[in-house]
């Protein structure tokens, strides 16, 4: 169990199995599904996109135990979600902020 940094919320922890290959962190990785509401309540928005770099550079994992779901997650999963993350949300803010200027 390690608490590499603040993510979705303080204490928020991945707790890893290595002879498993298996990691669990929970209310960021969503596998099969897109995020809820404001990034599930993220406390900590860069740190919860940290989280999916901290989870593929620092964990050797096959299968992700998300929490809150029926369904296990894989390694793509991760990577799925991270990619989206890094490219869409910074375009995102973007249009938001800029709607948000032109309707003042």
């Amino acid at each position: 169990m390690a608490y590499d940094a603040s993510n979705h919320s303080d204490g928020n922890v991945f707790i890893y199995a290595p002879k498993q290959k298996a990691l669990m962190l929970v209310d960021v990785i969503f596998p099969g599904w897109v995020p809820f509401l404001y990034l599930a309540i993220a406390k900590d928005v860069d740190g919860f996109i940290k989280a999916h770099d901290i989870a593929l550079n620092n964990y050797d994992f096959d299968t992700l135990v998300p929490g809150h779901f029926t369904r296990l997650g894989t390694r793509n999963d991760v990577i799925v979600q991270f990619l989206i993350w890094k490219r869409q949300l910074p375009k995102q803010t973007r249009k938001f902020n800029l709607a948000r200027l032109l309707l003042k």
